[in-house]
């Protein structure tokens, strides 16, 4: 099953309209469009066989239940990349919530259950303009990171440099950046980690 959630987790980006992801990241929280089109993959995927996939099941996330039991149990944050660009930023209290949802999904599991945590982190190519202040969300902390990094690839690097130390010890599976698009002029990638519970 790991391979399939890989595989529609990468094909994520082809289930949005040209420019779509980019303007759904710049203005809501993307964990729940990203959530929703991801179940959505899967279930045209495991479409005729004997796997359910589920949004919200018990609460989480997305699962994917046979014979009544859960096959699969995916719990997801998101965060924006400049919230890893400071030290002790966003960043390390969604990781911490992600690993409180894994402990939630435990109790939901059976022996054979894969669990996962995935961590979504929009991240803008580009200053945000006055102009989009109450438009474009956190437009201040995107261009902080950016001032202070000097660019977008260095806001992604030192991103992912803290994202993985904060889960050294853990078993990620899948890691990536998905191509959003662009919005308002300003390109976005939406970085991702899969984690599987070991």
């Amino acid at each position: 099953m790991e391979q399939t959630l890989r595989g529609a987790l990468r094909e994520l980006t082809k289930e949005f309209g040209k420019n779509e992801l980019a303007f759904l990241a710049l203005t809501t929280k993307i964990e729940l469009p990203l959530r929703d089109r991801w179940g959505y993959v899967l279930f045209k995927k495991l479409a005729g066989s004997k796997y359910i996939v589920s949004r919200e099941w018990k609460r989480t996330d997305l699962a994917i239940i046979e014979d009544g039991k859960p096959k699969v149990l995916i719990e997801i944050k998101a965060i924006y990349t400049f919230d890893a660009a400071f030290e002790g930023g966003f960043y390390t209290r969604a990781i911490d919530y992600l690993q409180k949802d894994e402990d939630k999904a435990l109790k939901l599991a059976s022996a054979d259950t894969e669990i996962y945590t995935v961590l979504f982190a929009t991240h803008p190519l580009a200053k945000i303009p006055v102009e989009l202040e109450g438009i474009v969300k956190f437009r201040a902390g995107i261009n902080r990171a950016l001032n202070e990094q000097n660019s977008a690839d260095a806001v992604a690097k030192i991103a992912r440099r803290r994202i993985e130390e904060k889960f050294k010890g853990k078993h990620i599976v899948s890691k990536g950046a998905l191509p959003g698009g662009s919005a308002f002029g300003i390109g976005v990638d939406v970085m991702y980690w899969m984690v599987r519970k070991k």
